[in-house]
């Protein structure tokens, strides 16, 4: 499983007000719940090749209620190594979600789409697509 603090987003999703993040077992180890619900989020990360990350593209580039529809039942098929990464991260109770898409570019990671966050019935969407 990643890490929220390994990602790239990981400055951006902490300074979300709802966002906090917990310490347990003597302060060793460290989660981070979705406020409002107390949920405890689950980070996810994927490489996709460059044909699949440009469909993520665009779908991540229309509004989240046509994401079902664009994608039908073919979610976009990840690749061990492919130069095209999705970070994301999900509430357990499906309530809030981020994605962050990047691309590999000249030896050097570069965003693709700023992170995006979403709440509530858009978060299931996302939450049920990744």
């Amino acid at each position: 499983m990643s890490s929220i603090k390994d990602f790239r987003m990981a400055e951006t999703l902490l300074n979300n007000d709802n966002i906090e993040i917990k310490k347990s077992f003597f302060g060793l180890q460290r989660s981070a719940c979705y406020k409002p619900t107390g949920s405890r989020l689950r980070a996810f990360y994927a490489e996709y090749t460059p044909e699949e990350g440009a469909k993520l593209e665009r779908i991540l580039s229309s509004p989240v209620a046509e994401w079902e529809t664009q994608l039908g039942n073919k979610r976009p098929q990840t690749t061990p190594m492919g130069n095209m990464i999705l970070e994301g991260c999900a509430s357990e109770d499906g309530r809030f979600a981020v994605l962050h898409l990047l691309r590999y570019q000249d030896f050097h990671i570069v965003e693709v789409l700023k992170p995006m966050a979403f709440e509530e019935q858009e978060a299931a969407i996302v939450s049920r697509l990744f």
